[in-house]
């Protein structure tokens, strides 16, 4: 929640990019333990497609082999 504060403006932080694109909001999550699965994972989100990006969002978790 802070991370999204910080992107809309309430707290202080956030990217430049969302500035413009402002209010933002939490369309998926995931949660790691350690930082280093989920900077992997994210990298692994930010290589799908526009179509594969939205059936993750409408459907949850869609494990990444079923794409393959």
């Amino acid at each position: 929640m802070q991370r999204i504060k910080q992107h809309n403006g309430e707290l202080r932080g956030g990217a430049r990019y969302t500035k413009l694109r402002r209010p933002v909001e939490i369309k998926y999550f995931e949660t790691y333990k350690e930082h280093k699965l989920a900077a992997r994972r994210e990298y692994e989100i930010k290589k799908l497609s526009h179509t594969e990006k939205d059936q993750l969002c409408q459907k949850g978790y869609i494990p990444l082999e079923d794409f393959k």
